[in-house]
């Protein structure tokens, strides 16, 4: 339970998990709601690209946080610049052989072939990850970064945009299948409790940034609303936690319920806004 932390490790991580946002659900929401070119649209969207960027070194943050994981051991200095020196390697390997190896094949003509590679180079890199003692997820988002840095970056995403949705749904398919649908009966009090405070104090928190960027107090109100959830990098989080040692997994178990609460909840909090910027928009 979360009133039962071990120590301040898991603490600290689930403060962490729980901080980013949903970048798929307030993305599409948006989309949908055609608010995504409204100023408080652009502003969350700043906000969500800056917290997939601060998930990369979250996700080597576990590895420091870690004190007997089941696949890895607590990781040291010694292990922290082997790491740093693996990802620095990558990243100039990515920066000066990827352009030149696509522009080989792209020279084939060959549009498969791109995709291969694109596959082939991210878990080359998720190996390497592994292989340094870091998460293969981490490997996955450096493998990313590195294909969006490339000259061929516009026909890599179109050759792989059928597979998006697709791989999507299977992610949070493979979650729900793991959530723990007991705690909500036998926690319920706790989970709701938890993703109220959450969504609330998040909530607060946005909605004062909004107007001191200059929103308008709807504009603010919904721009909060639509951060207030906690995100899908919550779940690769936990799951990495378990891991390392740094969750057990009825916290794990807890803290994914938690999540998806805020997310079931983000609609709603939305639905609610709307309605209440109508009352006050009355004569």
């Amino acid at each position: 339970m979360l009133t039962q932390l071990d120590s301040w490790r898991e603490a600290l991580f689930i403060g962490l998990a729980l901080s980013l946002s949903s970048t798929a659900m307030v993305l599409q929401v948006l989309k949908e709601t055609g608010e995504l070119e409204l100023r408080h649209g652009r502003l969350g969207f700043s906000v969500l690209l800056f917290q997939d960027l601060a998930a990369i070194p979250m996700i080597a943050f576990v590895g420091l946080l870690s004190v007997s994981g089941e696949n890895t051991h607590p990781m040291t200095l010694e292990g922290v610049l082997y790491g740093l020196a693996a990802i620095a390697a990558i990243a100039l390997a990515g920066r000066y052989l990827l352009g030149w190896a696509f522009h080989f094949i792209a020279r084939t003509g060959v549009s498969e072939a791109m995709t291969a590679f694109a596959l082939l180079t991210i878990v080359v890199i998720e190996i390497i990850m592994e292989s340094a003692g870091l998460s293969a997820a981490l490997g996955a988002f450096i493998a990313g970064a590195l294909l969006a840095d490339s000259s061929y970056r516009h026909e890599i995403e179109a050759d792989i945009k059928p597979f998006e949705t697709l791989l999507l749904g299977l992610f949070f398919i493979s979650i729900g299948m793991t959530l723990d649908l007991g705690l909500l009966a036998s926690q319920a009090g706790v989970v709701v409790l938890a993703a109220t405070g959450l969504m609330l104090v998040k909530g607060l928190i946005l909605d004062r940034l909004g107007r001191r960027y200059g929103l308008a107090a709807a504009a603010s109100r919904r721009f909060a609303c639509a951060l207030a959830q906690s995100g899908e990098f919550a779940f690769v989080l936990t799951a990495i936690a378990i891991t390392t040692g740094v969750l057990t997994h009825d916290s794990a178990s807890l803290i994914n319920v938690i999540v998806t609460v805020t997310m079931l909840a983000t609609p709603v909090a939305l639905l609610g806004e709307k309605w209440l910027t109508a009352f006050l928009a009355k004569p």
